[in-house]
């Protein structure tokens, strides 16, 4: 498993959840695995050497703690694994014939991977690992995301939505109000049986269902109408009126600015010049009593990332999470703007952002901040 975020406790460092690599004897004789090597680099095979006195029984199992830390025990390893995907191999006391190897692609927090049965060829992916014991079953295959007729950026006119599957069997489920669609039995989430209209700006959250694999993350696509980002109102219908300081949550753009005859024959293509970054959850996880903006910098919440743009073919989707953070926006309210952070962990959806954000040569980013300007932005 590599991406323990918390199903099996260290039992040598209490709080800490590692990566682990359980192996298994299929033979009918014990095993001595002393001098044998583990590594999860196929550039250096002897990258951990197995300490002597360890052993598997026959027909059974050992755990190593992929954690980095060896002088914690001597089921320690001095590496960790990428929750991103990678090799392990099982390297011979040689240091070069490879006894045992496993491929493994993007990991699911909490889910491991593992043969099915027990020193078979097949890997399934296990909602319910079984470390030191038998595995099951579990499921062959990730479901695939649904697909989206139209991708996520800016219209102008109006447009039905199709969503799709080519897995038989596959149940999609949506919300349209930035809504988890992964809680089927709330209000907000319909399953889906015909195309959507799309009139106005709307974030169509989805997630997949199948018997025959497992469901996947959610998968969300902002369609954004600029007259209703330039018009939308200051308390909008069912938002929270209050974000946690004297006065009222203000949601619109400045009229000042947007109303300006300086400005308002630009609006349009000032709001397409640069990138967009959309921001998704419940408005309540947002702007209500227990929001990140009321919680500060003490909460972290689950969030989906969007970035598109109308100047070039740049965009990527994909969960994470986000905080406040900055002086000015942590004790606050010196503006109603504030700082946030958002980090790329497999406890709330990819360990990593990979993706060429900037012209540096970075492709790669475990976390990213978003900077209110306190001292450059209108108030």
């Amino acid at each position: 498993m590599a991406g323990n975020v918390q199903f099996l406790e260290n039992p040598d460092m209490p709080g800490n959840y590692p990566d682990w690599i359980e192996l298994y004897n299929n033979s009918a004789e014990r095993i001595h695995l002393g001098g044998l090597y583990l590594t999860d680099n196929e550039g250096n095979y002897t990258k951990w050497i197995i300490p002597e006195g360890l052993s598997i029984a026959s027909k059974g199992f050992i755990v190593f703690y992929a954690d980095g830390f060896p002088g914690l025990g001597i089921t320690h390893t001095n590496f960790k694994l990428s929750s991103e995907g990678g090799f392990i191999l099982l390297i011979d006391r040689d240091g070069q014939t490879i006894l045992d190897s496993i491929f493994y692609d993007r990991q699911v927090a909490d889910v491991s991977r593992g043969r099915f049965p027990d020193g078979g060829e097949t890997l399934h992916f296990m909602e319910g690992p079984t470390p030191g014991e038998a595995n099951f079953e579990g499921y062959s295959q990730l479901c695939e995301q649904a697909s989206f007729s139209h991708q996520h950026g800016f219209y102008s006119e109006a447009f039905q939505l199709s969503l799709n599957s080519s897995q038989p069997g596959t149940r999609i489920y949506y919300s349209l109000n930035g809504y988890s669609p992964s809680d089927t039995m709330h209000v907000s989430v319909k399953e889906y049986s015909a195309p959507i209209n799309i009139n106005r700006t709307t974030i169509v959250r989805t997630i997949t269902f199948n018997p025959a694999c497992l469901s996947p993350e959610s998968l969300s696509q902002s369609y954004i109408f600029l007259d209703d980002v330039l018009s939308q109102p200051a308390s909008p219908y069912g938002y929270p009126t209050n974000w946690g300081h004297t006065g009222t949550g203000d949601y619109e753009m400045d009229p000042e600015v947007v109303n300006s005859p300086a400005y308002q024959d630009e609006m349009h293509e000032a709001l397409l010049s640069i990138p967009t970054l959309s921001l998704v959850m419940n408005r309540d996880e947002w702007f209500g009593t227990d929001g990140i903006y009321q919680e500060g910098e003490l909460e972290k919440r689950k969030v989906s990332i969007e970035m598109f743009s109308a100047r070039d073919s740049g965009q990527f989707q994909i969960n994470g999470a986000v905080m406040i953070v900055g002086g000015t926006s942590v004790n606050r309210w010196k503006s109603d703007k504030l700082s946030m952070r958002i980090s790329f962990e497999i406890e709330y959806g990819q360990g990593k952002l990979n993706f060429p954000l900037f012209d540096n040569g970075v492709e790669s980013y475990n976390s990213l901040t978003i900077d209110a300007g306190l001292n450059n932005a209108w108030h």
